[in-house]
């Protein structure tokens, strides 16, 4: 059997989750192409339409027992908002939650929703197609009660209930070359097993 080869690729286009005018922050579903996946949701501190672009994947050749992009297990909710916000009243709705991955895979960002909750919103990723990156910096917080990072690089985000960074992020194997080969990422192509090292979770 040929080996999986997975295929990274960024899109550009989103969906709004939430973006209140005068709310600290927005978070954004990406629209991956035909046969990609979402690793993780986009998140900013200004309501407008995000002009950037994540990272997303897909997977050639996948070994069905052994899949290199599976669905989460389940969910930890990290903090909701339902209610009214600014000076307007507007209304501001939205939970953000954190993937659990099976074992022996990572989760590389986070997900928010104003709506119904289904694995099937993010994939997580073998960590043999993982490797570690860092964060960015944070992004915005509302008060005490969220606190929201950004991935380098991919653009996710990673959400928290206190002030201190993240000490994890992970990344599709082959980020960290692409970036440092390129000025704009593109799409590339890795296969995993012939990696000897993986991130570590």
């Amino acid at each position: 059997m040929s080996q999986p080869i997975l295929h990274v690729s960024t899109t550009s286009q989103f969906k709004k989750v939430m973006d209140a005018k005068e709310y600290p922050g927005s978070f954004w579903q990406p629209v991956p192409g035909e046969g990609y996946f979402n690793l993780g949701y986009y998140s900013q501190k200004s309501s407008k339409t995000p002009n950037t672009s994540v990272l997303t994947a897909a997977v050639e050749n996948d070994d069905p027992e052994d899949p290199v992009l599976v669905e989460p297990v389940d969910f930890n909710k990290v903090y909701g908002y339902h209610g009214f916000w600014g000076s307007d009243g507007e209304s501001v709705s939205y939970t953000a939650y954190a993937p659990v991955a099976p074992a022996n895979y990572v989760s590389m960002g986070m997900i928010a929703t104003s709506g119904n909750l289904s694995t099937d919103m993010v994939r997580c990723v073998r960590q043999d197609f993982a490797e570690t990156g860092q964060i960015s910096g944070q992004l915005w917080h509302q008060d005490k009660d969220i606190y929201v990072w950004g991935v380098e690089i991919s653009e996710l985000f990673i959400a928290t209930t206190k002030s201190d960074e993240p000490t994890q992020a992970f990344l599709p194997l082959g980020t960290l070359d692409q970036a440092r080969s390129k000025r704009t990422l593109g799409r590339w192509s890795v296969t995993g097993r012939t990696r000897r090292k993986s991130a570590k979770v």
